[in-house]
């Protein structure tokens, strides 16, 4: 569980309403996932950015709302440039891949139903696997 002082440095470092004068959102993109006819799944919009090279998912179920996936890219993957979101039709999940400054790609997916944190899918970004460097494959 992250305590309230992590969960705003998180949130600060992340948001990208934040006031801080560094370096500005470089990419967004955003995607539904979920099913009007389905009360267990209702459609939810999930937001990614990179902004001060850290990779940000915004969950609105959640608090707080934006979390960090950065620990899950590979060890020294570079400055961050880009990101798309997919979300599978009839799937649980969210895939998140980001492309680096030297054209590398790598891909996360996180499990988004039930809401993260809750009925047994771990919290953010627990309910994610590691970026996987798709650039070699």
């Amino acid at each position: 569980m992250v305590d309230a002082k992590a969960a705003t440095t998180i949130n600060l470092a992340t948001d990208p309403r934040s006031d801080k004068e560094e370096q500005p959102t470089r990419a967004i993109d955003s995607a539904f996932q979920g099913d009007p006819e389905d009360p267990q799944r209702p459609p939810t919009k999930f937001v990614g950015v990179i902004r001060d090279d850290k990779v940000a998912i915004r969950d609105p179920r959640t608090m707080p709302q934006w979390h960090d996936l950065s620990s899950l890219l590979p060890r020294d993957f570079g400055r961050l440039v880009d990101i798309t979101l997919a979300a599978p039709d009839e799937g649980d999940t969210v895939h998140v891949t980001v492309l680096n400054e030297r054209g590398k790609v790598a891909q996360s997916r996180c499990t988004v139903f039930p809401t993260p944190g809750t009925k047994g899918t771990p919290e953010w970004p627990d309910n994610c696997t590691d970026f996987m460097d798709l650039t070699r494959r």
